[in-house]
């Protein structure tokens, strides 16, 4: 077994360390940028002058992150070479997350909620949270029409601080979007007019004003923090765009102000950067992104007093360049939260950035049945996460749902409960009925149903599915209708699912891709047809 030393330049410090010390995890990031055979990829740290392996976390921090790796056998060992300081396990929290370090990450925040004192940090969780002014900010950028269910992670949090009483601002970024985030993408990202960006931003502004008013009449009413009866009216929500102070500011100050506390070699030096300068490269614009979002934190600071950022994890880069230059221009000590990212089922971050995102919190992508559908179709091995991450229930309110959920998992108790809440608050209680009415037609009553309401609720059924207009054509096969009608992407997949008997059209199960449509089975008189692609996935034909 190969086990040389390997010299690292994390945050400034030096260390050298085993290389069986770095990959003694095997699920962590370490052990994917050491392990022996891999000479580049996406996850290879960069190399200083020196040609030591570069890191881009807290130097100090990094030494509790090597200490588990040495004793992580046995957890007395791990939890007495942890920090004591609140503060140090808070940012211990944070790189472990970022690192993939679960069991550390576990480890340290248990040990942080036995520092719980005063109201504020009981129902946040977080001590440290208690010494800072009652602020906290998250940016959205405006690069589509809609934020995606990876944002209401963020979103949900947020909103869990508002109710333990800190002021609460999003930041839409209709400045920094022109430039565009590097993080975790493999070239520039597509120019958008200035018009598309003014639209996109009153969008999300619209969306988020929505999500708060739901959270106060609907669900913060509902389940308060910690469980108690709310004691206090919520703060108002702030929602800022950050082009306002950027037509502003004056070139020359800016540099002066905010250029003077970069350092280059720091700035090339992020996971993002390095990884597309070793390839396709990157313009100066989305080069400077991190520096535009740091000033977004320097202005919140000096006009709200604002200390405390909430991101995802893949956003520690640019919290850091924040901080800094707070404590360069400021000499205060800034912070920033990491909440985890969600993943799709190939692994890969929930965003625009990756292709597979379809769960939009806008009704017009993705309508309140769909989202409704999305929560109750979950796994069982990911609903307890997703509890903890986007609802609000208290914790022993998480712990009887899993409990029960446990004792009859048929019934999909957990994903109920967790569908309800989260529907209510992207999309309002009339938004949860359609959701509701839409899966009770669909699931629940008899074939028949929707052809037998009356017109008005029928649409508010129909609205909620994928629908196409058509027009019906002599001789039309199953497989022409289906591809027509949006069932499937490709022909190979419309003829497999057809012959194996996976779609119907009004209830009537058709295996033959190339057989001829019936007028009895498409009923063109009803002016729609229903379109059952296997158990759960329905579609409507509106026929002209």
């Amino acid at each position: 077994m190969v086990d040389d030393t390997i010299s690292l330049n994390v945050g400034g410090k030096r260390y050298t360390v085993r290389r069986s010390t770095l990959t003694a995890d095997p699920d962590s990031d370490l052990a994917e940028m050491f392990k022996v055979g891999v000479k580049s990829g996406p996850m290879t740290p960069a190399t200083d002058k020196l040609g030591n392996c570069y890191l881009d976390y807290d130097g100090k921090t990094f030494r509790y992150i090597l200490q588990y790796l040495r004793h992580k056998k046995d957890k007395m060992d791990v939890i007495s070479a942890l920090p004591l300081s609140p503060c140090e396990l808070t940012k211990l929290i944070a790189v472990s997350t970022l690192l993939n370090l679960d069991e550390l990450r576990d480890i340290s925040l248990e040990m942080l909620l036995k520092y719980n004192s005063d109201e504020r940090s009981h129902a946040t969780g977080f001590p440290l949270l208690a010494n800072l002014p009652a602020t906290v900010y998250a940016g959205f950028d405006p690069t589509a029409e809609s934020l995606h269910l990876g944002h209401l992670v963020v979103i949900c949090a947020m909103l869990h601080l508002r109710a333990a009483g800190f002021d609460v601002i999003f930041v839409v970024g209709g400045g920094t979007a022109k430039l565009g985030d590097p993080t975790g993408r493999n070239e520039d990202r597509l120019i958008l007019s200035d018009d598309q960006l003014l639209y996109n931003s009153r969008s999300i502004t619209n969306q988020l004003t929505a999500i708060c008013g739901h959270f106060d009449s609907e669900v913060e009413l509902e389940v308060a923090a910690d469980g108690e009866p709310r004691k206090r009216p919520l703060n108002p929500v702030i929602i800022e765009n950050n082009e306002s102070w950027f037509q502003r500011i004056n070139v020359l100050e800016y540099f002066d102000c905010v250029g003077r506390a970069f350092r280059l070699r720091h700035m090339m030096s992020k996971q993002c950067v390095s990884n597309r300068m070793a390839h396709a490269g990157m313009s100066y614009g989305e080069f400077s992104y991190q520096v535009l979002q740091a000033y977004d934190w320097l202005h919140l600071y000096r006009t709200r007093s604002c200390l405390l950022q909430l991101g995802g994890n893949d956003q520690l880069g640019n919290i850091h360049s924040g901080r800094d230059l707070i404590r360069h221009a400021c000499g205060r000590q800034a912070y920033g939260l990491l909440v985890p990212l969600l993943v799709s089922d190939s692994g890969h971050k929930m965003g625009k950035s990756s292709g597979e995102v379809s769960i939009w919190l806008d009704r017009k992508l993705c309508t309140p049945y769909a989202f409704f559908q999305h929560f109750l179709r979950m796994p069982d091995a990911e609903v307890r996460r997703s509890l903890e991450l986007l609802s609000f229930f208290s914790q022993p309110e998480v712990e009887n749902i899993v409990k029960e959920h446990s004792r009859y998992p048929e019934r999909r108790l957990a994903q109920l409960k967790l569908a309800r809440q989260l529907t209510v608050l992207v999309h309002g209680a009339s938004g949860l009925q359609k959701a509701l009415r839409t899966t009770e037609v669909l699931f629940e009553k008899p074939h028949d149903h929707l052809f037998e309401m009356d017109d008005l609720e029928r649409q508010t059924v129909i609205d909620q599915l994928p629908h196409a207009d058509l027009t019906p054509k002599p001789h039309m096969t199953v497989e022409e209708l289906a591809l027509s009608a949006g069932c499937f992407d490709t022909v190979e997949e419309a003829e497999a699912v057809i012959r194996s008997g996976g779609f119907s059209v009004n209830n009537f199960r058709l295996k033959d891709p190339m057989a001829k449509l019936s007028p009895e089975v498409i009923n063109v008189g009803r002016k729609f047809s229903l379109l059952r692609v296997g158990k759960r996935s329905h579609y409507i034909v509106l026929w002209k």
